[in-house]
């Protein structure tokens, strides 16, 4: 209804919670692409566990993995959350400009402290992936075109038998950096597999398989190569296995000529891979995006799987680049980043017709102008302090019929808020509910100039590069430009859908 009620929020339709465990089966199968994984990071404190469930394309069923925490892994969320909180201590009420005043003894002391910082927080992020995660961090990973391994056929026959043949294809498709040990620990406790021998066996033909081309690839003669040889190459490159030498030979040929087979059709979705990460409330801080193994890939965050199949079976399709509008350093007092997001705004006015405001102005036009923006375009970019809360409240934004793709890159602006026995709240969170295919938003505060910084190289990547980014795959690869990639670097997630690359209008 029109009158402020419970009935005016757009919460996610049960397309797979009202027919049971059937009913979320069939929605999984209905609008769950081949490219996608959704992954639920939980964290049951009281029993010093995580759980990691994965749901992706490359699995016939939902994969659960327990992982018992011991001695010191477990205060590794307090540990961040400290880090972060005495990290914001040095930028609270700072901005460029009044570093300007500092003498340079002071000017490089905060610098220091500021680096230390920065490596502390990509320290931290790696002791989550090897001491939380270790070889289950591989569910992690984003959806791949799964290939069959041409196994042994002892092996063949032993695997016909295993329960979840599906989870060892899965191990052997992901498990490139991993040495024989680690496989071996990935098929006992994510595949399940309790036989040793043939854990050893598996494992030791899997790696047998990567090993062919690791670092080798330039050195690959195809034509010289036995059968076996080329299918072992093609299966690491995630190519198909099968069909006649010649055909071998010429795929492989063609792979590490950096053609493309016109043949996989799935090839394009394949490139655009991610992982939607569902994280518990306590977890919900913890920039995952950025260990080691995933900070290269594409990855957006959603509050639940009932948001994911929402939004799925939406669509989410490249935004029109010639509706956009920005919000530059509403109050004014963000020189420096009016300064540096000069260029931008002339050449996306100029371009393709972009809205804009910046400075101080009367907040009743900046919110007129927000409002109207979010629901009328389909690019919004707000450079400011927070959220643009003070322009436009999440109980407001809630209302929305629709809502723009936006980058929200003010301090704290995808900061989520505990409500005790509730779950988290934040404004991110109302932009979802109105329908925004995706919003970028800070975890904890940023300096201005490095998430200018960020902000300019995302922008670029998202709507100017030759690769046809998606927003997340901008966000991930924008990390390092940077000064600090790790304590500004590190903040800014991406919430909703990869939204693909924004072209000019057909109509």
């Amino acid at each position: 209804s029109d009158s402020g009620g419970v009935g005016a929020l757009h919460f996610p339709h049960s397309i797979s919670l009202d027919r049971g465990v059937q009913g979320f089966s069939s929605a999984i199968d209905r609008f769950l692409p081949k490219n996608c994984a959704v992954c639920s990071i939980c964290l049951m404190e009281k029993f010093d566990t995580v759980i990691i469930t994965r749901i992706s394309g490359d699995l016939d069923t939902p994969v659960n993995v327990s992982i018992p925490l011991k001695g010191s892994t477990r205060d590794l969320v307090g540990r961040f959350s400290k880090l972060i909180e005495e990290a914001e201590a040095t930028t609270k009420g700072l901005t460029s400009e009044a570093a300007t005043s500092w003498d340079r003894a002071k000017k490089r002391k905060w610098v220091d402290q500021r680096k230390c910082m920065d490596e502390e927080v990509q320290e931290l992020l790696m002791q989550f992936e090897e001491e939380w995660f270790g070889v289950t961090k591989v569910l992690l990973q984003p959806a791949r075109k799964v290939v069959d391994f041409e196994w042994n056929p002892e092996t063949s026959a032993l695997l016909s038998k295993c329960e979840r043949y599906d989870v060892v294809n899965f191990i052997a498709n992901n498990s490139q950096n991993l040495d024989t040990a680690d496989i071996k620990n990935c098929l006992v406790c994510i595949a399940r597999i309790q036989d040793k021998d043939l854990v050893s066996r598996v494992a030791t033909e899997i790696r047998g398989f990567h090993n062919t081309t690791t670092n080798n690839s330039s050195n690959l003669d195809p034509p010289s190569m036995k059968v076996v040889e080329l299918r072992a190459a093609l299966a690491t490159f995630g190519l198909p296995t099968k069909g006649l030498k010649k055909d071998l030979i010429q795929r492989l040929e063609a792979h590490l000529l950096g053609c493309e087979e016109s043949e996989d059709e799935d090839e394009d979705e394949e490139n655009d891979a991610y992982t939607v990460l569902i994280l518990s409330e306590q977890l919900q801080q913890i920039p995952f995006e950025s260990m080691p193994s995933l900070r290269d890939k594409t990855v957006t965050r959603m509050p639940s799987f009932a948001f994911v199949l929402e939004r799925l079976s939406k669509g989410v399709s490249s935004p029109n680049i010639e509706s956009g509008a920005f919000i530059i350093d509403p109050r004014g007092d963000l020189p420096s980043t009016q300064k540096a997001f000069g260029p931008f705004m002339n050449k996306v006015r100029k371009s393709f017709g972009w809205d804009g405001v910046r400075g101080v102005d009367n907040t009743d036009t900046h919110s007129g102008f927000m409002k109207q923006s979010l629901q009328d375009k389909d690019i919004v970019l707000y450079c400011g302090h927070g959220s643009g809360e003070d322009l436009l409240s999440r109980e407001q934004l809630c209302r929305f019929p629709t809502c723009a793709s936006t980058l929200l890159m003010g301090c704290s602006s995808g900061k989520l808020h505990s409500q005790g026995v509730f779950e988290p709240v934040g404004i991110v969170f109302a932009y979802v509910l109105a329908g925004c295919p995706a919003v970028v938003g800070n975890l904890w505060d940023v300096t201005d100039k490095d998430i200018d910084r960020f902000t300019l190289s995302t922008l670029d990547s998202w709507l100017f590069s030759e690769n046809r980014s998606s927003l997340a795959t901008a966000v991930a690869s924008s990390r390092d430009a940077c000064k600090l990639g790790y304590l500004v670097g590190a903040a800014p997630v991406c919430i909703g859908l990869p939204v693909p690359q924004p072209a000019r209008s057909t109509r």
